[in-house]
């Protein structure tokens, strides 16, 4: 589900609403009101419901709405008791109780009820002890087993709440599993998933549906949908796992034993677990570990990465592990200074002395009882005179006592059992405020696979290639829905290439087409080489589809040795093999979506292809249908819209697939799915060649069209002198990153009526800000030491502040933070607020809104610019407008550049990978890599898991610095006019990156001050300049919204009204809402507002809550974590507005 982080508010579902008093914040008085009104429309709604089921019903409480009441109890779809005011559900028995028996007259639980493990939500109570009790007999017993044990988990008898499960469970010495039957999803109950789980769960919380960026959530997720859930306690271990660190998974006995400083505690502080073992160690050893956290990831890290962190810090890390004693490993340049690691229960730790005799330690209790004095510095003690030896120079390590504690667990240690003070913090996974900005400023090689510094030359990065022999344009057809209405996977009956007219027909059609392949392009397989690895081939084919990653999900169970690069559910590219009979082919899949992002319809027009238009009935082709084939004329056209039947009838006639009044609907579409691979071979092709022609570059050496954007820029000498960054620079200037202004005026609704407003855009807002910035900063970023002494002379700077004043306030102000939910918020509320930014946006700060500030860190450039940028992005822009005068589609090319130059210089770091690892491999796979599986599913074939893996460290390199200054850059053009505005106090009520929401009468004023002030004309289609941008079909003269309502970031309406040739007046709406289509809104409009769409938005202005069905318009497919492909059956979004 995705739902948007502005003022939309997408209603939540209540894990747990407890009426406890330990897990209310609220005032009673307060909850009992919520209570009573939720309580309310639970009621009216479950009336609601049995009305349309026996439209008759008088409304009276008879027995029917009392035994439907009780059903929607037991089905879990209600928890009201509509038909009493004094009965309770009790959900463990199915049976009612005296509400009496649970309240007392106040209102207050009752003793033997108010307990954590009492669940009460509005008319309905649990006691989750009843199951929770044998659950945990259960865990405990399977705890004890040899093998894996897998136990069903009735999350509904929890009252879904993953803590109370994960409370009984012992994660840091336990690995565990908990799978989702219903969709094959599997994850790993880590620290890193336990973590995020932490901040999103608690006891009594609400969790709602606006976060998707976990794999916590996504578990959250699911238990709205009541899936089944399965709890796997792994007992069998992998002796070759994967070797890593992470916090001490035991609780020290002794008290009076201080090892603090190494990571094992007397008791659970979340204070104690912020940072992963490594950062404490390195940190403990005196070293800033700014550079560290940056690159860190997870909780855990492997051994493997301990060789870059060495470098990185410029020291030689020796570890000593508790397995291996004998072998000491290192890591880094001998001659640096050492830290000494142990590895011991995988919990790094800094090796030292320590203020305690090994004697002391094995005779803590003895020593303690007899209240020996300075126990600690004690080597002997006499049991019969109680005398004492102490000698110094005789104190252990912490290596050895460590060792001693874990060899004498039962003495000494307990297991950590869980609990949110152990995952509450992870302060790996952000920096808010950085220690030392010192990097290593070395050049990092690209021949080396590990980085040796913080700095990167931009090169041009086509992708590399294997030697592709041929190159295939296919698509699949495939059936999406059944005659009876059953939920349906997407099947396919049909795949074509550009190649093979007659295509590959039934539901193997994709291991046909495979097969054609492979006795064309196959090698044979040969015992001296390797072929179970794509990097072993030279050469091989390549297949290319619109939206590959629909068409891929069809081949999938066919291929092996798979490597993807992935992004949502999109697939950018596919690496695999596909072995038969001896013989063996490489395959590379692309997505031409990725490079020519357009729907394959418009190919036609826009290429100048001679393309008929087909029209294809998908609705048609049913399960039944296409195993019965020849189905009546009538029958067909009734899945046809009556503006297109006359042209799908001459598409029949002339493809030979009419006969006795019947349709060969396989043949047809059969025509239409090939004349869509020659669509998309042609368009693809003559897109290459227009690129060719306009800049140089060759397509088909990359994936997405941003990459060849900036590689022609690199080409083109704009990044000459320019160094990308990685690291704490990185990070740091990273969070200088502030995206396009959205917002309604002074962050409110608005209902605007009898006022003429007009959208005023600026022109080509990004290409704009690189033409008109001084260049790209070359050179190195230096740490600021006094920033007065550089803040006029540098060319460049991003520093972090604290501002101490905003001396003048605007309705759209020129300053943001991040909320605690992730929101940018625009605001003049920033006095005593940390942000960071560029001397660019400062300067706005400062000139607009008289802020005054405290510097506290940054870097700055002071090795000039490179120009080239500012006449090569006008020359792009000049040339996309000379063809677009001629109609050439030359246009098409300049201006996909324009607009994707800018995307790769902030690209953020991916953190995941995704493999593909065979069911054979899985029990061993996921021991060895436990703590960096974020999420695993099963894929429906039944051969593959689906792993999304985390990347433990981050070596992202980008030109975030680039980014930046464009970013500032933009933000200026964009303020100079809405300051200006607000100062001559002309009305605006919406702003969207590029554009304004501005009174309509008073842009030439506007535009008249802006020239005064700023010497340059404000209105036109140049860089830089403004222009009115509303469109409405069959208008000539000025258009404008002669109302609007504005609700929040991206969801607003327009009236629109302009008029005709003939001086006829014209209206249409403008309408907008992020996550809602606006056929789904139009929809919602005339089937319950009579069309009046106005009235509609009116309604969500007035605090409504409106639900919109996004099926009403189209169908929507999902495709499933699991690789299927599904026709949603239903599919709505609730909207309210603060």
């Amino acid at each position: 589900m995705e739902a948007e982080k502005n003022n939309q508010l997408i209603k939540s579902k209540t894990l747990k609403n407890n009426l406890n008093k330990d897990t209310i914040s609220k005032s009673m008085s307060e909850v009992l009101n919520q209570s009573k009104n939720a309580r309310y429309a639970g009621i009216q709604k479950l009336r609601k419901e049995f009305k349309t089921l026996n439209p008759k019903w008088t409304g009276k409480d008879t027995k029917a709405f009392i035994k439907f009441n009780m059903e929607q109890l037991s089905k879990r779809e209600t928890d009201i008791v509509a038909f009493s005011e004094n009965k309770l559900y009790n959900r463990n028995t199915g049976r009612l109780l005296n509400r009496s028996s649970v309240f007392t007259k106040t209102d207050t639980v009752r003793n033997r009820y108010d307990r954590d493990n009492i669940a009460i939500n509005n008319d309905t109570i649990l006691d989750i002890d009843i199951y929770l009790k044998p659950l945990i007999n259960s865990i405990n017993r399977a705890e004890m087993e040899t093998d894996n044990v897998d136990i069903p988990i009735e999350f509904e008898k929890l009252n879904n709440n993953l803590s109370k499960l994960v409370a009984v469970l012992r994660p840091t010495n336990k690995k565990y599993l908990l799978k989702n039957l219903s969709t094959g999803s599997i994850w790993t109950l880590s620290s890193s998933t336990l973590s995020q789980l932490a901040e999103r769960i608690q006891d009594g919380g609400l969790v709602q549906e606006e976060v998707m960026i976990d794999s916590s959530t996504t578990i959250i997720q699911s238990f709205y949908e009541g899936d089944d859930w399965v709890l796997q306690i792994i007992n069998k271990e992998e002796t070759n796992g994967v070797i890593d660190g992470g916090f001490f998974p035991y609780l020290c006995k002794m008290e009076f034993l201080d090892l603090d400083r190494y990571g094992v505690h007397f008791e659970v502080d979340h204070d104690n677990y912020g940072d992963n073992c490594l950062i404490h160690s390195v940190e403990t050893a005196g070293y800033d570990t700014t550079a560290i956290r940056c690159l860190c990831k997870n909780q855990e890290i492997p051994m493997r990465q301990l060789k870059t962190i060495a470098t990185l810090l410029g020291v030689y890390i020796t570890v000593r592990r508790l397995d291996d004693e004998k072998k000491k490993t290192h890591y880094g340049d001998l001659t640096k200074p050492e830290i000494k690691l142990g590895l011991i229960e995988k919990h790094f730790f800094l090796i030292e002395e320590i203020p305690y005799t090994m004697f002391s330690i094995k005779n803590y209790d003895k020593l303690q009882d007899s209240n020996i004095e300075k126990w600690e510095s004690v080597i002997s003690y006499d049991d019969d005179t109680g005398n004492v030896k102490r000698k110094n120079g005789r104190n252990t390590d912490s290596y050895n006592a460590i060792k001693y504690l874990v060899e004498n667990q039962s003495k000494c240690l307990e297991p950590i059992k869980h609990t949110d003070e152990l995952y509450y913090t992870n302060n790996y996974k952000s920096i808010n405020l950085f220690g030392s900005l010192d990097y290593n400023e070395n050049i990092y090689d690209y021949a080396d696979d590990d980085p040796t510094g913080n700095l990167m030359i931009n090169k041009p990065m086509g992708e590399p290639l294997m030697k592709i022999k041929e190159t295939y344009f296919f698509d699949f057809e495939t059936t999406t829905r059944r005659n009876d209405g059953k939920d349906v996977v997407h099947k396919p009956y049909c795949c074509y290439t550009d190649k093979n007219k007659l295509g590959y027909w039934g539901e193997l059609c994709g291991k046909k087409m495979l097969e054609d392949m492979l006795k064309k392009h196959g090698v044979p397989i040969s015992n001296n080489k390797l072929h179970d690895k794509m990097a072993n081939f030279e050469t091989g084919i390549r297949l290319v589809a619109h939206n590959s990653s629909y068409d891929f999900r069809f081949l999938l169970k066919y291929l092996v040795s798979i490597d993807t690069i992935e992004k949502g559910t999109g697939l950018m590219n596919a690496n695999s093999l596909y072995f038969s009979n001896g013989k063996v082919l490489a395959i590379n899949i692309r997505d031409s979506l990725k490079m020519i992002n357009m729907p394959l319809r418009k190919f036609g027009k826009c290429f100048d292809l001679n393309v008929k238009k087909e029209i294809l009935p998908y609705d048609l082709y049913t399960e039944e249908n296409i195993i019965t084939n020849w189905l009546p004329i009538d029958y067909c056209l009734s899945f046809v819209s009556a503006n297109e039947q006359d042209e799908y009838i001459n598409n029949c006639e002339r493809w030979g697939c009419v006969c006795d009044g019947k349709i060969n609907i396989l043949k047809y579409s059969g025509e239409y799915c090939f004349m869509d691979c020659i669509t998309l071979r042609d368009g693809y092709s003559k897109f290459g060649e227009l690129v060719d022609v306009a800049i140089q570059q060759d397509i088909t050496k990359y994936m997405t069209l941003p990459s060849m954007a900036n590689d022609y820029l690199v080409q083109k000498g704009c990044y000459d002198g320019v160094l990308k960054l990685s690291g704490v620079p990185r990070h740091f200037i990273q969070n200088c990153l502030v995206g396009g202004r959205t917002m309604c005026r002074k962050n409110q609704k608005w209902s605007i009526h009898n006022m003429a407003l007009a959208d005023f855009d600026a022109v080509s807002l990004y290409p704009s800000a690189m033409a008109r910035m001084k260049g790209f900063l070359k050179g190195r970023p230096k740490v600021i030491e006094n920033f007065d002494s550089i803040k006029n002379t540098a060319d460049g700077y991003y520093i972090c502040i604290r501002i101490t004043k905003i001396g003048k306030h605007y309705d759209f102000p020129c300053v943001s933070q991040l909320t605690d939910d992730g929101i940018r918020n625009f605001t003049n509320d920033m006095v005593g607020q940390v942000v960071y930014m560029d001397n660019i946006a400062l300067t706005d700060l400062v000139r607009f809104q008289d802020a005054e500030y405290e510097f506290i860190n940054g870097y700055y450039y002071d090795e000039g610019f490179n120009d080239t940028i500012c006449s090569v992005i006008r020359e792009i822009f000049e040339e996309r407008l000379k063809y677009k005068k001629q109609g050439n589609p030359l246009q098409l090319v300049f201006k996909e550049l324009m607009n994707s130059s800018y995307g790769k210089t902030c690209l953020k770091p991916i953190d995941s990978d995704i493999e593909y690892v065979s069911v054979d491999a899985w029990d061993k796979f996921v021991v060895k890599n436990y703590n960096y599986i974020k999420e695993a599913t099963m894929l429906a074939n039944g051969l593959y898991m689906k792993v999304k893996k985390i990347k433990t460290i981050d070596t992202h390199f980008n030109n975030v610095h680039i980014g930046v200054s464009i970013l500032s850059t933009s933000k200026t053009i964009m303020y100079e006019v809405m300051t200006l505005a607000e100062d001559l106090k002309i009305d605006m009520y919406y702003t969207d990156t590029d554009s304004i929401h501005i009174d309509n009468s008073k842009i030439n004023y506007l535009s008249q001050k802006f020239g005064e002030k700023y010497g340059r004309d404000l209105i036109g289609n140049k860089m830089g300049q403004f222009h009115t941008d509303f469109d409405l079909d069959g208008s000539v003269g000025d258009i404008v919204a002669s109302d609007s309502i504005f609700l929040g970031k991206k969801c607003y309406i327009d009236k629109l009204v302009g008029v005709d040739s003939k001086g006829n007046d014209l209206v249409d709406y403008h309408i907008r809402m992020k996550g809602v289509s606006t056929s789904s809104i139009k929809y919602l409009g005339d089937t319950e507002y009579d069309g009046d769409y106005m009235k509609m938005f009116q309604s969500l202005y007035e605090g409504d809550t409106l639900e919109f069905n996004l099926l009403a318009c189209a169908p929507s497919f999902e495709m499933c974590k699991n690789m299927n492909v599904i026709s949603r059956k239903k599919f709505s979004r609730k909207i309210s507005f603060r």
